[in-house]
């Protein structure tokens, strides 16, 4: 959506949101990049005001706005939940690691123990390299809900990617079948360049259930032109080989 009807529906938004408060004697002033400026709002309404506006930002993705808004938000109202994880993600995404950090310890004193939490921190401390980290907290989130299937995704994935094939398979066994956890692993081992074992992975894969279209489609990639020919069609978003139960952000 374009920015400047971005801004219009948020601020039709925090129009919204004051006349449910009951609020006829409140002007905006202003939607510009810093924010939408409101007058005669006691704490309450100037949370749930901005709140509302800062949904339609995230919305959109308009993320520095968005920030500002939920910042805006647990100023007027510290008792409000949920602002730190999301703020976590927003500033995940603008690469200013500190407050990530520090919204995630935030997050982590309201929901001690929150699996999407402990993914999506994950999440972001893969994004900058640190397997280990981002192992770690993927760890956790199956440890606090063995069901959450993002981050045993994630966590797959992240094996995979460090040719921990194993480790892999054992993480996708619990988000998908057999046959396509075979299938997944065989797609990243042909992206890895480990092309003899990605050839059995997703042989096996359609051993276990022949109409599977991924492996079919990645073991004629290969033959086609190998591991880069997989890469390629992989990155160009090629139909028919995307990875079964893919993972990333639970928020």
């Amino acid at each position: 959506m374009h920015t400047s009807l971005s801004r219009a529906v948020a601020a039709a938004a925090l129009v919204l949101a004051l006349a449910s408060c009951g609020r006829k004697d409140v002007a905006t002033v202003g939607t510009g990049n810093d924010r939408l400026i409101v007058s005669e709002l006691d704490g309450s309404q100037l949370a749930e005001a901005s709140l509302a506006t800062a949904r339609e930002y995230d919305a959109n993705g308009l993320t520095e706005d968005a920030i500002r808004q939920y910042e805006t938000a647990r100023a007027a109202n510290p008792k409000l939940r949920g602002i730190s994880h999301r703020l976590m993600i927003l500033y995940g995404q603008t690469g200013d690691e500190r407050a990530t950090d520090e919204e995630f310890q935030k997050a982590l004193k309201e929901t001690p123990r929150n699996a999407d939490l402990e993914n999506d921190y994950g999440f972001f401390q893969q994004s900058l390299g640190r397997v280990d980290r981002a192992r770690e907290q993927y760890t956790k989130a199956v440890l606090i809900d063995p069901k959450n299937r993002l981050a045993w995704s994630n966590l797959a994935r992240l094996e995979a990617e460090e040719r921990n094939y194993d480790a892999a398979l054992s993480a996708w066994s619990n988000v998908v079948s057999e046959a396509e956890s075979h299938s997944n692993l065989g797609i990243y081992q042909a992206k890895n360049g480990d092309v003899e074992e990605a050839k059995r992975s997703l042989e096996r894969a359609l051993e276990l259930n022949r109409t599977l279209q991924a492996p079919r489609e990645v073991l004629r990639w290969l033959e086609e032109g190998g591991a880069e020919r997989v890469r390629e069609a992989l990155a160009e978003g090629e139909t028919g080989a995307a990875p079964a139960g893919a993972g990333h952000l639970a928020s």
